[in-house]
Order: structure tokens, then C-alpha cells, then sequence
């Protein structure tokens, strides 16, 4: 797979610079300087020449910067025809893994498989025969192990402005972090996906209702039970 994007440090005069280059939109954001800049130095500085001075390395150091990057980004689109480059897409179907050798069991009234880490299940009657809700721990074990990838935070946000936006929506509910279903409501109605991006002790993830077109976002304990759609190859 080709390189999409790119992160990079320059350091000028003692000061890091890093930048993101992404080379399919042909753009370069700089991100922070780096961990051996004391940006204390210059922001606190009691003289104000002090405080300036430090504020023109930090501009000359963002120029040369920005001019490595652009010079990198010129000669990589040189070996790159970015008509080639596929787009991001979400696959057609949400992700599932093997589940033969998954015991059967019957959890809150549901008939379910469930794999021997319990962060793994599978309806195996009605609507929802064969639909899988996994743990984040879970869905990034098992998504890497099949060689695939779920999208980050950023990246569904980028590709999912509505429900219509995703291909074969099934509204499989939740289980949550006590083992218990959100309410059996939820099952044919309401959906979650989570997303590879964690918010703190947390995870992203996308909801959504049957009877609205509309995607939401927020953060959830990554003991949950949601849907996984990966990114196709």
C-alpha cells in the first residue's frame, strides 16, 4: 500500500518542528514543536525582546519546515500517480471472524455465541443471526489479526456524513459493559460502530436509529459491545 501520509520533524536552531504531509491532498499542517523546544522561555519572558526574538526562531523554524516538507512532497507525487491511489471506503458489510468453535450460550434471553475471552458475540437466531458485537480490545485484536482496519475518529468523519453514507446498515443494538442488553429495543433499531481512536481511557464511536438518517459521535468505555465496519483494502 502506498504512503498517504507522513509525519516529520525538522529541527532549526535547537527547535523542533513536526509536520503532517499528506501527499493524496497535497497539503502540509504543522502539528507542534517538539518536546525539546521550552516554549516557557519565550512565552513567559519578562523582556520583550527576549519574547520576540524567541517568536522569529519559531518562525524560521516553521519556514524551513514547511520548505522540507513541500521539497519531500514534490519528489514522492513525482514516483506516485495519485489516480491510483484509492480513496477511503468503508467495506459493504460490517466485520465478523470465525465463530465455529464459539460456545453457545443464552445471555439476558438471547441466544448467542461467545468466543472464550468473552468480547466476542454472535445472535445466532432471528433478524440478527450471524451479526457480531465485539469489545474495542477485541475489534483492534481481531481486525488486525484479518489484516484489516477500522477507521479512526478523524477518518469517519471524513466518510460518514449520514446513515445513507454507509452500505448495509444493521441496527444490531448493544451490549454493555456488565454483560447486560442496552434494552432488546435496540436490536433492529439502533446500531454503534466503534471507530480505532481512543479518548483517554475511552473509545470512539458512531451511533445510529433506524428511523433517522443522522450519525452521532462520542466517546464510550471500551468494555462495550458495538458493531465493527472496516476500511476497505
Amino acid at each position: 500500500m502506498k504512503t498517504l501520509q507522513e509525519i516529520v520533524t525538522v529541527t532549526t536552531n535547537n527547535i523542533g518542528i513536526t509536520v503532517k504531509i499528506d501527499y493524496q491532498k497535497n497539503r502540509i499542517s504543522v502539528i507542534e514543536p517538539n518536546q525539546n523546544y521550552n516554549s516557557k522561555k519565550f512565552i513567559f519572558a519578562e523582556r520583550g525582546i527576549e519574547y520576540i526574538n524567541g517568536w522569529l526562531n519559531i518562525l524560521d523554524a516553521i519556514k524551513e519546515a514547511i520548505k522540507f516538507a513541500n521539497d519531500k512532497m514534490e519528489k514522492h507525487l513525482t514516483h506516485i500517480d495519485l489516480n491510483k491511489i484509492k480513496p477511503l471506503e468503508l467495506e459493504d458489510h460490517n466485520f465478523r471472524v470465525n465463530s465455529s468453535n464459539f460456545p453457545e450460550r443464552i445471555r439476558n434471553g438471547f441466544k448467542i455465541r461467545e468466543n472464550g475471552k468473552q468480547d466476542i458475540i454472535e445472535f445466532t437466531e432471528g433478524e440478527l443471526k450471524g451479526e457480531q458485537l465485539f469489545t474495542w480490545e477485541a475489534a483492534m485484536r481481531e481486525t488486525a489479526k484479518a489484516g484489516k482496519r477500522i477507521p479512526t475518529n478523524e477518518e469517519f468523519e471524513e466518510l460518514v456524513k449520514s446513515k445513507s453514507d454507509i452500505k448495509n446498515v444493521v441496527c444490531a443494538g448493544y451490549r454493555c459493559t456488565d454483560g447486560s442488553f442496552y434494552t432488546q429495543d435496540t436490536q433492529g433499531t439502533y446500531a454503534r460502530l466503534w471507530s480505532s481512536s481512543e479518548s483517554g481511557s475511552d473509545a470512539w464511536n458512531r451511533y445510529l436509529h433506524s428511523s433517522n438518517t443522522t450519525v452521532g459521535r462520542n466517546a464510550n468505555d471500551k468494555a462495550n459491545w458495538f458493531s465493527v465496519r472496516c476500511l476497505k483494502d
